[in-house]
């Protein structure tokens, strides 16, 4: 028994020396690990060297360009950046509320943190935001119900491009009125049909206009109210004009497009409406324009004092003429488009850089 005991003595102090031994290793390992962690923690990344400004920079192109709208959270969002982005307001400024339940409480700080700069929003909510960022929108869309009404009225001394539509209904009965007249920026509108009559806005400084889902005949009542029109698009109803209109003369007029609010094709010659001398870029379906396209493309032209800087059009939609008589019957027009129809177009799709933008318009 005594034995046994001394054996058992032997063997709890060689366990008693490994455990000794492990805790020395332990402890060289903890001073090796905190020697380590000191050089990465005194280990500077170069991106974080960077100046602010230049870290700015590259976070403002992480996102859409101004001033097309970021989403308010995602991967391409400015929240993706909320622990560097806070202080920089170039990436608040552009937000879109389309489609998103975004609580009004959480819109005040954000809006805050645009600083002081024009604001570019695309909202398809009540505007619940604070009255004072009606003046700084430079850029903005709304999408309104008649249960969804803002209460818009005030200067805007910043808006250069406005776009409403309310396609969802608004009752004759409802007073609404939508103030736009105090902005001496605004150059480029976009209107419905039932937002034409919703809408105050000065319409003889305008530059861009489109209109959609209106007659033709409703267009040209509008249309003879802004001399100074440089790009005119329209969706029109088809089958609503007449074949001969009575002359929509728009003297500084460069880029036309016609383009249909229904997929239907009509054999109205819409083009006998307009006169513009000056017109650059032309887009039009085959079947909006009458019964005879060539002649009816000729007679625009002639009408337009031959048009003489007209050096792209594009034909849309289904055509019953080749392109080669197209080209053949106009060879002063250097660039003839086609798409849309059934035949296979060597050209591809029309590009929309043919058309001047927003900004180039201001």
């Amino acid at each position: 028994m005594l034995r046994e005991l001394a054996e058992e003595r032997s063997r709890l102090a060689e366990v008693e020396l490994q455990i000794s031994e492990l805790e020395i290793s332990l402890v060289a390992l903890r001073v090796k690990k905190a020697s380590i962690q000191q050089q990465l923690d005194a280990y500077k990344y170069p991106v974080l060297s960077l100046p602010n400004e230049i870290t700015s920079h590259i976070f403002v192109h992480f996102l859409p360009p101004y001033p097309v709208c970021s989403p308010l959270v995602g991967p391409h969002s400015p929240t993706a950046l909320t622990h560097v982005s806070l202080a920089t307001p170039h990436l608040w400024r552009a937000f879109s509320l389309s489609g998103t339940r975004f609580p009004s409480e959480l819109l005040v700080p954000w809006i805050e943190r645009t600083g002081n700069l024009p604001l570019s929003i695309r909202w398809d909510e009540r505007m619940d935001g604070p009255a004072s960022a009606f003046a700084r929108w430079e850029y903005i869309r709304l999408r309104l119900t008649n249960s969804l009404l803002p209460l818009i009225d005030g200067k805007m001394p910043l808006l250069r491009h406005l776009d409403v539509a309310t396609h969802y209904g608004i009752s004759t009965d409802d007073q609404i009125w939508l103030d736009f007249s105090d902005t001496p920026l605004l150059r480029s509108v976009i209107l419905d049909c039932d937002a034409i009559d919703e809408v105050t806005v000065e319409l003889s400084k305008l530059r861009s206009l489109r209109l959609r889902h209106m007659s033709l005949y409703s267009c040209a009542k509008i249309l003879s109210s802004i001399p100074n029109l440089v790009h005119c698009e329209l969706d029109l109803h088809d089958g609503t004009a007449d074949d001969e209109g009575d002359g929509i003369r728009l003297a500084h007029l460069e880029s036309l497009r016609l383009k249909p609010a229904l997929r239907r094709s009509t054999r109205v010659n819409f083009l006998s409406w307009f006169i513009v001398p000056n017109i650059r870029r032309l887009q039009v379906p085959e079947g909006w324009m009458g019964q005879d396209p060539l002649r009816a493309l000729a007679d625009f032209v002639t009408r337009s004092s031959g048009c003489k800087d007209l050096h792209c059009i594009c034909i849309s939609g289904q055509r019953r003429v080749s392109q080669s008589v197209y080209r053949a019957a106009f060879p002063t027009i250097s660039k003839f488009v086609f798409y849309g129809d059934c035949e296979s177009d060597e050209e591809g799709s029309y590009l929309e850089s043919d058309v001047p933008s927003v900004i180039e318009l201001m």
